[in-house]
């Protein structure tokens, strides 16, 4: 049996409090912060899935690096997360995809580059 030094955990909860709003979590995603995501000729999705203690106030901010904002009829949100639709357009080769949750006072974001064959 392994015993796990829980002091590491109670350093990392020093000043958190209950009732304390946290900032959402990007948990996982359809890959890792900083990867490359190749795209096809079909609809590809890029997915985030998110742990908020209250999701229903969450917003998501999806943007292309060369493009700004995409475009909210791309976007689903459901309860466990958002994913975007992309194309395998080869103007996306190259640019950065973002996605940013926020739940009005704090926020986090992943960040991908896009490649199209």
């Amino acid at each position: 049996m392994t015993l796990v030094p829980l002091l590491p955990l109670l350093v990392a909860c020093e000043g958190i409090e209950q009732g304390d709003n946290l900032p959402p979590q990007i948990v996982t995603a359809s890959a890792d912060d900083g990867a490359v995501i190749k795209l096809d000729g079909n609809t590809n999705i890029v997915w985030v899935q998110v742990y908020d203690e209250e999701p229903e106030s969450l917003s998501y901010t999806w943007t292309l690096s060369l493009w700004g904002e995409i475009s909210e009829d791309l976007v689903q949100i459901n309860p466990e997360g958002a994913q975007v639709a992309l194309d395998g357009d080869p103007d996306l080769d190259g640019q950065g995809l973002t996605c940013i949750v926020s739940d009005g006072l704090g926020s986090d974001r992943i960040d991908w580059t896009l490649s199209v064959p």
